[in-house]
């Protein structure tokens, strides 16, 4: 089996097709760790720079509308227009991260002229925000190679440890590849940090379970 990860949406995915009954055993045990690892994890409050650390995965309350429009909009099959939708939160909300992620995701999916607006915006606002951990993020998630990617979130979370959304991503990039290990490593990383935080709890469970590990 491989497990993949796909920009934002990374799931869990397998390469054969599971009988039903095999399906249903890995939704048990994944659920019986997702809540064990609610129950073990503690949120760390410990000093962070300015900006490393706040709510980056929480849609602001005056992106809701335009939010769930997109997401309604992707699911639809409608890629341009989910798009426009999602750019327009990418900037309106520069620190909401899911944004910033389905924006850079679609652009690249639908290619040509918007995925050129997209590296150029993301290029501008990384060279004008060099202290902002989400603008260098958003910089290293278009790197061209997964060693580009690898390196850039592996900096991003040594200068940021509290940007939690950095640890998620950088565990997906090692899942992708079947670095387990250091995934696990990176996504009790995220955990740490962020510990109420139901899809790294979800994606960390069903790693374990797929790869038989235990805690």
């Amino acid at each position: 089996m491989r497990l993949d990860a796909q920009g934002g949406r990374a799931m869990l995915r397998g390469d054969v097709l599971w009988s039903g009954v095999r399906r249903r055993a890995l939704l048990l045990a994944s659920g019986a760790l997702l809540a064990a690892n609610f129950a073990s994890c503690k949120t760390v409050h410990s000093a962070a720079p300015k900006g490393a650390g706040g709510p980056y995965c929480t849609v602001p309350k005056a992106a809701s509308a335009t939010w769930a429009e997109a997401e309604r909009l992707r699911r639809q099959g409608k890629p341009e227009l989910a798009l426009e939708r999602y750019r327009q939160l990418a900037m309106a909300h520069p620190r909401f991260v899911p944004a910033l992620i389905q924006y850079q995701d679609l652009s690249l999916e639908v290619g040509g002229s918007a995925a050129d607006a997209m590296r150029a915006y993301t290029k501008e606002r990384a060279a004008q925000h060099p202290k902002d951990p989400v603008a260098q993020h958003g910089q290293v998630r278009i790197a061209p190679d997964l060693a580009g990617r690898v390196r850039g979130l592996s900096d991003l979370v040594a200068r940021y440890p509290n940007y939690y959304c950095a640890h998620l991503d950088l565990a997906r990039q090692y899942r992708s590849v079947d670095r387990y290990s250091e995934a696990i490593r990176s996504y009790r990383a995220a955990l740490s940090i962020q510990g109420g935080w139901f899809m790294a709890h979800q994606e960390l469970a069903e790693l374990l379970v797929a790869t038989g590990r235990s805690r």
